[in-house]
């Protein structure tokens, strides 16, 4: 007669066989809303039965407001997370979505798919496992797959290439008024500005050129055309320009292009920028795109992590999110550190005297954390400046949280400042809506005072709306007015 810990565990171990033949579009599809190639929202009915591809969803992990880094291959059985590069099974998603350990994400999801009653679910879930049995389980699970990135040329580089791209490619009067009008910037702050070129231009060869002009400078005082043929040995023999041309296709953004035997790049319509780290080397370039689709994002990074995959391409390397700073033009030993997120709040974050450090999205801020470490010096705090909007997003909130934590171990004190959204969404649009006079509607508060706050305005919010937890939340509509009732009691609660 079999033992009652026996039989527990084959139970289990044979519902864990179940819960892994429920198609993970269904796993993902009933709790968030998944949209087919063309952004159509897929409907509930459907998800058991969708095609091979990519299917595609807002990431529920991260606080994304464009689709694109999150979709769900249903005929492999896995959804994947670009922002992580990662991607596991229905479980896995059970366990994060719900923050769950395995056990508990098997009974959960076997109850929510109707593999086992409610009844079943409260008798089996609440007895005790062998642990060791339940984790050898879980060890026998898929690995998460990761895809592996193409090797990125070096650093120098990279700084170089990247460095040159402003010069070769000029900026249209269009942009530059763009950004002096709608951005409030000065001629003085556009050198790392540029308008984007198109295919028509061989940007490999004027990166070329340009490069072998500078060396040429440097080394013997005069443009390449007044080399004399000693001088232009010494150049075809440089070392720098023999890796310029041997790692310029790894550049991200950059790849080769077997078909037509030549070096190519990614193009966007739009206006490029350059993203500097503290000691003022390039580490990325991000673009500005002048039109976008809907679902699409505005802003994307040079990146040629396609290349990999594409018929007739190779080499090429993706770009990261690498984040920048921008220093104010005085008094940088004195200035306060800030972090925000984008390029155009740390530009005026900076005009006022600040040390702007910048992410390009709240879900990639560990990749400053080294540049923080760097710049603090003696400094005790840190103000964090994310968009008024962070108030009513929870999603972003749990980032700022994070972040703010995070700030903690690296021996800073985190700060918020923050002003009503009616105001302007970004600390932007509050200096350009509201002119010298912005600072009047900012509050200055310590992350330890606002969170029992926030926290205190959201359950209030949950208990008007009857739910349990925001999760419980669901639907486009209710989570908008959800997200406007919170946004409206969190200002409150901190006085704006």
């Amino acid at each position: 007669m079999k033992r009652e810990g026996q039989r527990r565990a084959e139970y289990f171990a044979a519902l864990v066989e179940k819960v892994k033949e429920i198609p993970v579009a269904v796993v993902v599809g009933t709790v968030i809303q998944i949209y087919d190639r063309n952004r159509n929202p897929v409907q509930e009915k459907d998800l058991a039965t969708l095609g091979s591809g990519n299917y595609l969803a807002l990431c529920p992990f991260h606080a994304d407001e464009k689709l694109g880094s999150f979709v769900v291959t249903p005929d492999k059985q896995m959804w994947y997370c670009f922002t992580e590069n990662i991607g596991w099974s229905g479980i896995h998603f059970e366990m994060m979505y719900f923050e769950l350990d395995f056990k508990d994400a098997v009974f959960h999801l076997a109850r929510r798919c109707s593999l086992i009653t409610e009844e079943e679910y409260k008798r089996q879930s609440g007895k005790k496992m062998d642990e060791k049995m339940v984790k050898t389980i879980e060890k026998s699970m898929e690995k998460p797959v990761s895809k592996p990135c193409a090797p990125k040329a070096s650093s120098d580089v990279i700084n170089t290439v990247y460095s040159i791209m402003p010069k070769v490619c000029g900026l249209r009067k269009e942009h530059e008024k763009q950004l002096l009008k709608a951005r409030g910037l000065k001629k003085e702050d556009l050198g790392d500005y540029f308008t984007f070129p198109t295919r028509k231009m061989d940007l490999p060869k004027r990166i070329y050129r340009e490069t072998g002009e500078m060396m040429a400078k440097r080394k013997f005082g005069k443009p390449l055309r007044e080399l004399d043929e000693t001088e232009r040995a010494w150049m075809e023999k440089s070392r720098a320009l023999a890796t310029l041309a041997k790692e310029l296709p790894s550049v991200p953004g950059f790849y080769t292009n077997e078909k037509e035997n030549r070096i190519d790049f990614s193009s966007y319509k739009g206006i490029g920028f350059l993203v500097r780290d503290d000691a003022g080397r390039v580490q990325g370039i991000q673009i500005r795109r002048d039109v976008v689709k809907e679902g699409e994002s505005r802003y994307v990074w040079f990146s040629s992590a396609f290349a990999e995959a594409a018929p007739g391409c190779s080499r090429g390397a993706p770009s990261g999110a690498p984040g920048g700073v921008i220093f104010p033009k005085e008094g940088r030993e004195a200035a306060a550190l800030c972090i925000t997120e984008g390029r155009f709040k740390a530009e005026q974050i900076a005009k006022k005297g600040n040390i702007a450090v910048y992410i390009s999205g709240v879900s990639t801020w560990r990749s400053v954390l080294p540049m923080i470490d760097r710049i603090k010096g003696k400094r005790e705090k840190a103000y964090v400046m994310f968009d008024a909007d962070m108030m009513g997003n929870t999603a972003v909130h749990s980032q700022l949280k994070e972040i703010c934590e995070s700030l903690q171990e690296h021996g800073l004190k985190p700060f918020l400042l923050l002003w009503p959204i009616a105001k302007g969404k970004g600390f932007d649009d509050l200096v350009l809506s509201q002119g010298s006079s912005y600072h009047r509607y900012m509050v200055d508060i310590s992350y330890k005072r606002f969170e029992p706050l926030y926290d205190k305005a959201v359950q209030g919010v949950l208990d008007r709306y009857g739910a349990a937890r925001v999760r419980d939340i669901k639907g486009s509509a209710d989570r908008a007015a959800f997200n406007k009732d919170v946004q409206e009691a969190v200002e409150a609660a901190v006085g704006l």
